[in-house]
């Protein structure tokens, strides 16, 4: 079973995928080992939205998660990398709005069983994501 442990220079370490609304709150996560890529994590995550618009970092460049999310009609607002030689034009006012996720990810740091992931258990681990980002929600 794989439980979202990943190796690093620093020892173990797990990443939290997670998609937010305009309001700052989770929709849908994914938690995985470090050194995964970020967006074939994004596509599983993403398959669910239609007709909207995806805010994300250099980290979401990708061709194919791109069109991928044309062909769901959604408008993706991802900065090109610096490595690409074509790059993107997107919206900066509305790539500003992505301070949302920073501040989401920020609040659940808060509690320091997520930002140290002491669990073992991936299961354990998400759910108290869960957890906190029902707490977030009721503040």
């Amino acid at each position: 079973m794989n439980q979202a442990l990943g190796r690093s220079r620093g020892g173990f370490t797990s990443k939290i995928h997670a998609v937010v609304d305009a309001l700052g709150n989770l929709l849908a996560f994914t938690v995985t080992a470090g050194q995964y890529s970020e967006y074939p994590q994004a596509s599983n995550l993403l398959i669910q939205y239609h007709n909207t618009t995806i805010l994300a970092d250099k980290g979401y460049d990708s061709r194919s998660l791109i069109d991928a999310l044309h062909q769901q009609g959604c408008e993706a607002v991802i900065p090109s990398r610096r490595t690409n030689h074509h790059p993107r034009t997107i919206d900066r006012h509305l790539y500003k709005e992505r301070h949302l996720i920073e501040t989401f990810f920020n609040k659940i740091k808060e509690y320091r069983k997520i930002a140290t992931r002491y669990d073992k258990l991936a299961e354990v681990f998400a759910a108290f994501v869960c957890l906190a980002a029902s707490l977030i929600w009721l503040r």
